[in-house]
């Protein structure tokens, strides 16, 4: 509360972030005053923890498509690729790869799904690790 000429007004401790004129900083102070540490602080744990658990999940499903990956989509697998993306661009031209998206439009031999699986291998250790973890992560989400 500030007092000045008499006149008794409440200060309201609001960001620019905050176009509601200071809403949030009253909710707080009515709830007891919540911490105000930054976000990086109160979620780091939380956040190296899901990311280890991001890395170790794309590991497992990785590893495990490496092995079967010939047996599945390989030149003599079950649903070959190349045949999948040539039947689809047939059918739909360029508009394919928003239907059908993948890295294996550029390529889809043997050994280019067997290097997909090899990168993404890669890049899961590198963010369990926590090497590089954004670009980990950009590689894995790709």
């Amino acid at each position: 509360m500030d007092e000045r000429d008499g006149a008794t007004t409440e200060t309201i401790d609001a960001t620019p972030m905050e176009p509601a004129g200071g809403f949030i900083a009253r909710f707080r102070r009515a709830l007891g005053g919540l911490p105000e540490s930054p976000p990086s602080a109160r979620f780091s744990i939380s956040c190296w923890l899901f990311l280890r658990g991001l890395g170790l999940t794309y590991l497992a499903a990785l590893l495990s498509l490496w092995v079967q990956i010939d047996g599945l989509v390989g030149s003599r697998g079950i649903l070959p690729a190349a045949e999948l993306y040539a039947t689809v661009k047939e059918r739909f031209g360029g508009g394919g790869f928003l239907l059908v998206p993948g890295i294996a439009w550029f390529s889809a031999s043997d050994s280019m799904l067997h290097g997909i699986c090899a990168a993404g291998v890669v890049a899961a250790v590198l963010l369990i690790l926590d090497v590089l973890p954004a670009l980990a992560a950009g590689v894995l989400w790709i």
